[in-house]
């Protein structure tokens, strides 16, 4: 491996390292609640070398969220492709979505506690929250045309279906976050559909 190589490697060896210790201390203890001499304490290196990689904490919080999302963003995608009827993409993609969570806890811990839901809220980390949002609603629309284009559900705005769907994944998912309650976040999957779709009124066949 040559000198460039090794350089390369480590680069990003310690970018990611910044970026996990990141992302647990704002899992634990959020956002603002969290500096950058925080995270540099985490994993023992100065301040000024965070800003080697990183601009700011909240270009920390951009690239955390571009990062761990781009695999998730990649599933979901590959559920748009699956054959299968329009309920079988839509239980696959319940499924992918509460094994993503279920891997991924400090992440939605970081979602659940930083999102809010006020449109003046302009700041960097809610702009890149609102973001991925956008970009989630759009991709669980698309999920569930197939199922409205075939009649399986009352008319209603997809686009509220949603983000009815989202808000029970990520209210499901919360329960287990903080429940005592050991158990598998993905054998909620049932659930999940069970009251999306009932409430959608599947039409019997």
């Amino acid at each position: 491996m040559s000198t460039f190589d090794r350089r390369k490697r480590e680069k990003e060896r310690r970018r990611n390292d910044i970026i996990n210790a990141a992302l647990k201390l704002f899992a634990s203890k959020g956002f603002n609640n969290t500096t950058v001499d925080d995270i540099a304490n985490e994993i023992e290196l100065s301040k000024g070398t965070i800003y080697l990689y990183f601009e700011s904490k909240e270009d920390i919080f951009h690239k955390l969220i571009k990062d761990k999302l781009a695999k998730f963003n990649h599933t979901i995608k590959s559920c748009l492709k699956s054959k299968g009827s329009a309920i079988d993409v839509l239980k696959y993609a319940i499924q992918a979505h509460l094994e993503f969570f279920e891997s991924q806890k400090q992440l939605i811990k970081i979602l659940l506690f930083e999102q809010k839901w006020s449109v003046q809220d302009e700041s960097p980390v809610q702009q890149i929250l609102v973001s991925h949002r956008e970009e989630h609603i759009k991709m669980i629309c698309k999920l569930l045309k197939p199922a409205f284009k075939e009649g399986l559900f009352k008319k209603v705005n997809i686009r509220k279906a949603a983000a009815i769907l989202i808000g029970l994944l990520y209210a499901v998912t919360g329960e287990w976050i903080f429940t005592d309650e050991v158990y598998k976040l993905s054998d909620e999957k049932d659930l999940v559909f069970d009251l999306f779709c009932n409430g959608l009124k599947i039409k019997e066949n």
